[in-house]
C-alpha cells in the first residue's frame, strides 16, 4: 500500500503501566498495537485535514511521536500486517495469499515475548494471520473486555479495525455529520459503495461527480472509527 493509504495507524503503544515522562524506562511494559485498515493519513486532523474527523486521535497524538512517511511491505492487508507482526518481508514469511499458513519454525517478536512470559493476544484474527506467536486469539471480543481480563498480566495485544474499509455505511449520528444529500451520484453506485466490500473497476465506472458523496461517507466512517478508538484511549 502507498503512503496515501496508510493502514497502519498506531504502532507499539506502550500503555496501562501508569508511568510518567519523568520516570525511568519501563521494565517489561504491556504493549498494544492498533492497526486500522484503509485509514488515509490525509483525512486525519493531525496531518492537516480541515474536517474534524479524528478529534480523539488528534488529542491522543498531540504530544506523541508520529511519522510523516511510512512504507508498507504490501498493497494487500494480510501480508502487510504479517510483516508488522513478524518483522519479516512477505518474500520471507510467505503469507501473500489466503489459505497459506505461517511457518512455525520462524522465531518472531511475538514468540520471543511469549517465551519471556507475555500473554500474546490477537484480536479479530483469521487464518490470514495464522499463528505468528499468539497465546490466544479473540475473534470478536471487544478490546476493552480483553484488556480488563488481562489487566494484571504482562501482555502484548493487537487490535485490528476496519471501519474505514468498504462498505461505507457509517451508523448514525456519525453519518449525518458529513453526509448531506442531495448528491449527483446514482442510486446504484451509492448502493454499491454502502453495501460492497470490494468494487471492481471492470464492473462499474465512477465519475468525478460521484466523489463528494463517497468522500462524505468515508469521512463519516473515519469519525466513527475515531469514536471507537476513543474508548481504548480513555481506558
Amino acid at each position: 500500500m502507498s503512503f496515501r493509504l496508510i493502514r497502519l495507524l498506531f504502532f507499539l503503544l506502550c500503555l496501562l503501566q501508569g508511568s510518567t515522562s519523568e520516570s525511568l524506562p519501563l521494565q517489561n511494559p504491556n504493549i498494544i498495537v492498533i492497526t486500522v485498515d484503509c485509514l488515509r493519513f490525509d483525512r486525519m486532523g493531525i496531518y492537516g485535514y480541515q474536517r474534524n474527523t479524528t478529534p480523539s486521535i488528534d488529542v491522543f497524538f498531540k504530544d506523541s511521536a508520529r511519522f510523516n512517511q511510512a512504507v508498507s511491505q504490501s498493497s494487500l492487508t494480510s501480508p502487510g500486517i504479517i510483516s508488522i507482526l513478524t518483522s519479516l518481508y512477505p518474500s520471507v514469511h510467505g503469507m501473500d495469499a489466503k489459505g497459506k499458513f505461517f511457518d512455525k519454525n520462524f522465531m518472531t517478536p511475538l514468540r520471543q515475548l511469549r517465551d519471556e512470559g507475555y500473554v500474546t493476544l490477537g484480536y479479530d484474527t483469521s487464518q490470514n494471520y495464522a499463528d505468528p506467536g499468539w497465546t490466544k486469539e479473540f475473534k470478536k471480543a471487544p478490546p476493552i473486555e480483553v484488556l480488563k481480563k488481562h489487566r494484571k498480566d504482562k501482555f502484548f495485544a493487537w487490535f485490528h479495525f476496519r471501519e474505514p474499509h468498504l462498505p461505507y455505511a457509517p451508523p448514525e449520528p456519525f453519518k449525518s455529520v458529513f453526509f448531506k444529500e442531495p448528491y449527483s451520484i446514482s442510486k446504484e453506485k451509492l448502493r454499491l459503495v454502502m453495501e460492497s466490500e470490494k468494487i471492481l473497476k471492470s464492473k462499474i465506472a465512477f465519475e468525478e461527480g460521484d466523489s463528494p458523496a463517497i468522500r462524505d461517507l468515508y469521512d463519516a466512517e473515519v469519525l466513527y472509527q475515531d469514536k471507537v478508538l476513543s474508548e481504548l484511549f480513555e481506558f
